[in-house]
């Protein structure tokens, strides 16, 4: 189970710092400035309870990757 969750969390990290790169691209070309809304489709609340559960498993997965690479067995 650690080891599913570690992998969950550095796709999910790699995905995050895959979307932040396009975010700062985009505003790069769009004249330094963009702006995102959440609720253009109604989906904020959904967005709101991914960010619940996904924040934990992040930071657990983070943590059992480090543990992981610090003491192999």
């Amino acid at each position: 189970m650690k080891r599913l969750i570690s992998l969950i969390a550095v796709f999910e990290a790699f995905a995050l710092s895959v979307f932040m790169i396009n975010i700062w691209y985009l505003a790069l070309l769009n004249g330094q400035s963009i702006t995102l809304r959440i609720d253009a489709y109604g989906e904020m609340w959904v967005e709101y309870v991914l960010w619940l559960v996904l924040t934990p498993v992040l930071v657990l997965g983070l943590h059992y990757t480090v543990e992981q690479i610090q003491s192999p067995e």
